[in-house]
């Protein structure tokens, strides 16, 4: 995690969640514990953060109801690409609400809400010899200051 000058940002928080296996997140479905694949974690001073989680899969978003019918009249499917949420913070920043999708998912160049984009697309590699998974992603998000101390730092 770094600021827009490439400084690390110490202390961020950051809520992490995505959807099991199924497609569904832990509160669509009775049959997942509470908070299932959810989690929250804080860089360190180096601006680093790292966590186990799934590989994300692609899921419908409810196709019923006006969301379907629009569509359905639009003649587009309910598929969004895999991906991981992502809720960043820290006092003097602006926060960020984000999403990191997997370069080799299905729907990525047609996901059903259009919200895709190359720069939020990370690419899982084989982890190294000796780690305790098998894919890493790496992914450094950048944080702007909070407008209030952009103007103080301008006077």
């Amino acid at each position: 995690m770094s600021d827009t000058a490439g400084r690390p940002i110490e202390g961020v928080t950051i809520d992490v969640w995505e959807d099991a296996p199924n497609g569904l997140y832990d509160l669509q479905d009775p049959e997942q514990p509470a908070y299932n694949l959810r989690g929250r974690f804080t860089t360190d001073a180096n601006g680093e953060y790292a966590f186990v989680a799934l590989r994300p899969e692609p899921y419908p978003i409810p196709y019923d109801g006006a969301g379907g019918e629009l569509l359905k009249y639009m003649g587009h499917h309910p598929w969004r690409p895999g991906h991981i949420h992502f809720m960043l913070s820290k006092d003097g920043y602006q926060s960020l609400i984000s999403q990191i999708y997997d370069s080799e998912t299905k729907y990525l160049d047609n996901d059903s809400v259009f919200a895709v984009k190359q720069s939020l697309i990370g690419k899982f590699a084989k982890a190294p010899a000796g780690a305790d998974t098998d894919l890493v992603l790496d992914f450094d998000f950048k944080l702007k200051k909070a407008a209030v101390e952009r103007l103080v730092a301008a006077e």
